[in-house]
């Protein structure tokens, strides 16, 4: 292709005057008023106007280089041509009046007339002073006017400064922030695929199938009052992406890849509404877990139980009583192993030369009487294993971990640096220390008030042993008791997942005793001019007692055979300080799971049910004895308000503080 410019310069236009292009490649004469100039590059008159029958103005050639400046300024903005009658321009219109000299435009041709015959206009013409020509002709305002016989409402009507009030200040420093690209179901880019790149496609799209059916499902059935635990379309896409991603980095072969997917498709199919929650939470909602013992939920309402006092309360818990010897066969300890029972366990274990079984993964591996040439107190380190419950596969399902939803069977996702074990046996529990009996009242037909409950265990070379004991009273929940205990064994590990209790935590704390000799410590007040803040210090750290013995000791301060000793899952608290209490209350046998023992509810999920409250949400941080105790006790008086609801319509009733049955 070849350009035209230049083609027809020469050539006159055949539009002459009327031609209504804006840039033509025809040749267009000067109107007589721009001939006698002595430059053909003249610049319009800004002082000139038209009157409504006026044609436009002549067509000026493009000079050679547009950029260029002109020599009274830079180049103005022409206006730009509607038709031959009408113009547009960019810059606002003024309307010019004055005295002074008179310009007159020639009016439009008529036609037949040749393109060199104007005539003049002898209507429409304006006066404008030199002062107002001169202010008009600066280059900022060399534009075309556009003249009407009326007024514009522009100019006659008053203007309203905008509301400085309504505008939003902004901050080129804070820009704001962009959203995030919506991603797709495409597999991203890994290092190497460990499949062919379609099947990752089909995989992701299976998963992220599943993720959607278990979010309509629990996501719209949830009642969650903290946060919202529906996810949104990009959410159930992201989080089919991250696990498909993760699969594929760390599996390098087909079979591991397909594995590991395989395991996260069935743990979003073995989802519940409260393991739904319980995921999305941490995962999506990034809800950082509240202080301990204060973890209840914004809307938590105070349980009511129908009773008039505590002391009532107290009453009505008493039939909440459990029958030990009912429970016996699930590993309650009820009587005390004998002597020849705890030697027969001694001789066993002497005889086993120290093997154990690994309680995380299952290897067998040995326990040294001291450290061994390599300082170690195990062998067959470290210990590759699934912190998560052991999985119970469903007919329609395949059983994975809770941890991490990889399948029974696959390669642990935590890394320890020793072998544990637990003892369950009570005799060999027994060999160890003695289980022994609560001690009865002081006096004859008085008792305690009842107590809450709650032991952490940590792995030592004795097995699973005590490492920390709280008791709260019950229903008021004032500490009574909340201690770090040394056990026996040298320390394997503080299980901190699971115990809360941590190294700094263990390992800084000072003895049992030296927080009531100590002087007690001032606050701290700064005073100004206008206000005085005192500042409290923060809590002491908890006090460790020297052995179990001593914590057990402590403990019965607070009991007798007759307390209510209250505690979820209490034969293993029982079972961590031997012993042997015949009054307790276990919300594991409140709150039945429908499968029967010994499958039993969490603790956690009983809270989010029936208090409406999240507990242990700490994740690596663990457990807390305070807190699971205070929510085990309210437990308890929800059923105690439903144990009363009961007795009153079977005709129980209160008469001076004393419960009767019968006529009112």
């Amino acid at each position: 292709m070849f350009s035209s410019r230049g083609l027809f310069k020469d050539k006159p236009c055949p539009e002459g005057y009327n031609c209504p292009l804006h840039n033509c490649l025809f040749k267009h004469e000067l109107l007589p008023s721009e001939q006698g100039t002595s430059s053909s590059k003249q610049e319009y008159d800004p002082a000139s106007t038209l009157t409504p029958d006026s044609p436009p103005p002549a067509k000026r050639r493009r000079s050679e280089s547009p950029e260029a400046p002109s020599q009274n300024g830079p180049q103005s903005k022409r206006p730009r041509m509607l038709d031959s009658n009408s113009f547009q321009h960019d810059s606002p219109m003024v309307l010019i009046s004055g005295s002074g000299s008179e310009t007159k435009l020639p009016s439009k041709p008529q036609q037949g007339s040749t393109v060199n015959s104007l005539s003049q206009s002898t209507t429409g013409t304006v006066s404008v002073s030199k002062q107002t020509a001169a202010s008009l002709s600066t280059p900022a305002t060399n534009t075309l006017p556009r003249v009407t016989e009326k007024p514009l409402q522009s100019q006659i009507r008053s203007i309203t400064p905008p509301d400085t009030a309504r505008q939003k200040p902004t901050s080129s420093l804070q820009p704001k922030p962009k959203p995030l690209k919506p991603e797709e179901l495409v597999p991203r880019k890994v290092q190497k695929d460990p499949v062919a790149f379609p099947q990752r496609v089909f995989v992701l799209k299976q998963l992220h199938k599943q993720i959607e059916a278990a979010n309509k499902k629990f996501g719209h059935a949830s009642t969650d009052q903290q946060s919202n635990t529906l996810l949104t379309d990009q959410e159930t896409i992201k989080q089919a992406l991250n696990d498909e991603q993760s699969a594929a980095e760390s599996n390098s072969s087909s079979d591991g890849y397909k594995h590991t997917l395989q395991g996260r498709v069935s743990f979003f199919r073995a989802m519940t509404i409260p393991s739904w929650n319980t995921w999305v939470i941490p995962t999506w909602r990034a809800v950082a877990a509240a202080p301990k013992s204060t973890t209840a939920l914004a809307k938590e309402s105070k349980i009511k139980t129908g009773l008039a006092n505590k002391e009532e309360e107290i009453t009505i818990v008493k039939h909440l009583r459990t029958g030990l010897h009912s429970v016996a066969s699930y590993g309650w300890v009820v009587v005390a192993p004998t002597d020849q029972e705890i030697a027969n366990a001694k001789k066993a274990l002497a005889m086993s030369g120290g093997i154990e079984t690994c309680d995380r993964c299952g290897t067998k591996f040995t326990v040294y009487p001291g450290r061994n040439s390599e300082g170690k107190f195990t062998s067959k380190g470290p210990c590759r294993y699934h912190w998560g419950k052991a999985p119970f596969k469903r007919a329609t399902a395949e059983g994975v971990y809770d941890c991490c939803g990889a399948v029974s069977g696959s390669e642990g996702c935590t890394t320890a640096e020793d072998h544990v074990f637990k003892v369950s046996d009570p005799k060999r529990l027994a060999a160890l220390w003695q289980y022994q009996t609560t001690p009865p009242p002081s006096k004859p037909g008085t008792s305690k008030k009842p107590v809450t409950y709650d032991c952490e265990m940590c792995y030592t070379t004795k097995g699973l042993e005590l490492v920390r004991l709280t008791a709260i009273s019950w229903p008021d929940k004032k500490v009574l008791l909340d201690i770090l205990v040394r056990p026996f064994g040298d320390m394997l590990d503080l299980n901190t997942r699971f115990s809360g209790v941590s190294k700094d935590l263990y390992y800084n704390a000072p003895p049992y005793g030296t927080r009531a000799l100590s002087p007690p410590s001032h606050q701290t007040t700064t005073s100004s001019s206008s206000t005085t803040a005192t500042t409290s210090p923060p809590p002491p750290p908890l006090e460790k007692v020297a052995s179990p013995l001593a914590a057990r000791q402590l403990l019965f301060d607070f009991l007798d055979t007759e307390t209510p000793l209250i505690g979820h899952a209490i034969d293993n608290d029982l079972n961590a300080c031997r012993i042997i209490h015949p009054f307790v209350i276990d919300t594991v046998l409140l709150y039945p799971h429908p499968r029967g023992l010994p499958v039993r509810y969490k603790l956690k999920d009983l809270a989010y049910k029936y208090l409406n409250r999240r507990i242990q949400m700490s994740s690596e941080e663990g457990h807390d004895s305070r807190e699971d105790s205070e929510a085990t006790g309210d437990l308890v008086l929800v059923k105690v308000a439903e144990r009363w609801a009961d007795m009153k319509r079977a005709g129980w009733y209160w008469r001076d503080g004393t419960l009767l049955r019968g006529k009112v």
